[in-house]
Order: C-alpha cells, then sequence, then structure tokens
C-alpha cells in the first residue's frame, strides 16, 4: 500500500513538473506563433484604411497595422516599442498604420481618448503622436478634463479641438476601424499584422523587427 501511495505521489509531481515545464516554455513564444487566438489569413495591405493615421510610404514592401485600446495597459506596454520601430525603419518600405479598438465594456475611457488623438492629429500628424504618447502616459486620466489638459499642454487649437470633439467628428472613422476588427475576429489589443502574419500582444522591439526584417526581405 505504501508503495501505491510513493508512485501515485511520483506521478502527481511529475505531471505537475512537465506541465509547468511546458507552460513556460510555450509561454517564451508569441502569441501569433502558438496560433492564439485562431486569426484568418489576411494581408495588411488588405485591411489599411485611408481614414487611419500612417506614417511610411503608400506602396511601402511591408505595411504594419495596429489595432489598439488606448486604456489597455499592453497597448501602452507597446506604444514606445511602436515608436522606436518607427524611427528604426523610417528611411526604409515600411508603412505602420493605426487603427483604433477600444474595448469599450472594459474600456470606456479609450474611446473618447481615440476621439481626441483623431482630433489633435486634425492639426497635423505629429500632433497625433504627441497626443498618442501623452495619453499613454497619462494612462490613468482619462476624463473629458484630463484629455483638455493633455490638448492645452501640446498648444492645440483649443477651438478647433473642442469643436471636433463636440460633434464627435471622428466616431465614424473609429467604427470602421471596430466594423474590421469584427470581421477579423480580433479580441484583444495590442494585434499587429505585419504583411500576413499576426502578432496579438505587446513584446520585446526585436519580436517586430525580426519579421519585418524578414519581409523585406524577400
Amino acid at each position: 500500500m505504501r508503495k501505491f501511495w510513493l508512485f501515485f505521489t511520483f506521478i502527481i509531481i511529475f505531471s505537475g513538473v512537465l506541465f509547468l515545464f511546458l507552460l513556460i516554455k510555450d509561454e517564451k513564444l508569441p502569441r501569433a506563433i502558438k496560433k492564439e487566438p485562431a486569426l484568418p489569413p489576411v494581408q495588411a495591405q488588405s485591411i489599411s484604411s485611408p481614414q487611419a493615421v500612417a506614417v511610411g510610404p503608400k506602396n511601402a514592401k511591408v505595411t504594419v497595422v495596429q489595432f489598439f485600446d488606448f486604456q489597455c495597459p499592453y497597448s501602452k506596454q507597446a506604444a514606445p516599442v511602436v515608436g522606436e520601430l518607427i524611427n528604426e525603419y523610417s528611411d526604409t518600405s515600411v508603412r505602420f498604420e493605426f487603427r483604433h479598438l477600444p474595448l469599450v465594456r472594459i474600456h470606456p475611457a479609450a474611446l473618447p481618448a481615440a476621439q481626441a488623438a483623431m482630433c489633435a492629429g486634425e492639426q497635423g500628424t505629429d500632433k497625433f503622436f504627441k497626443m498618442y504618447n501623452l495619453i499613454f502616459k497619462n494612462q490613468e486620466k482619462l476624463s473629458e478634463s484630463a484629455l483638455s489638459d493633455n490638448a492645452r499642454e501640446l498648444q492645440l487649437n483649443l477651438s478647433q479641438y473642442n469643436s471636433c470633439m463636440a460633434q464627435g467628428k471622428y466616431q465614424g472613422n473609429i467604427l470602421k476601424d471596430l466594423m474590421d476588427s469584427g470581421k477579423l475576429k480580433l479580441e484583444g489589443t495590442p494585434t499587429f499584422f505585419i504583411n500576413s502574419i499576426p502578432v496579438v500582444g505587446a513584446y520585446p522591439k526585436d519580436v517586430y523587427s525580426d519579421i519585418i526584417d524578414q519581409e523585406l526581405a524577400k
């Protein structure tokens, strides 16, 4: 009887160690490589939107489309990495496109933040990126007054900004992004499409740059 329990205990411990090893090994891989969640095959160029804020040539060899949420901690984690990638590939045939996926059921402040960024971008693409960075920097402060404070800090034309926000001028653009994300069955942010390769989540820069370099080399 004692041998049976010793054997039974050994099996439980061994199974637990094996499960932990596989879990740790698996977590080293980006979710896109793990095929989780399963995303349909799609070319980034085919989901490019003329309404989206973008940097890089329109006929770029590599297109990186990012769906993000201003209230998502992982989108915040990815934001500086995206900035580094834009700087690294500024003189190459790579286009970066920003599309909104505010998960309003869990992140109610993400939608007005997206509108604020678009209204800022109305006064220049650089203003969009400055608002983008400022919103993520102050992610815990996304009230209407806090977003207005961001606009003042960026020295936007406040009359134009306030009018844009009051009219909900870019709600249609954001709705288009949401509809497209639904068709793609996206469930989390950030989600990237690097040409036809999906990357779901925030990772070190090398994860993205390695894929970009491979696509550029084709």
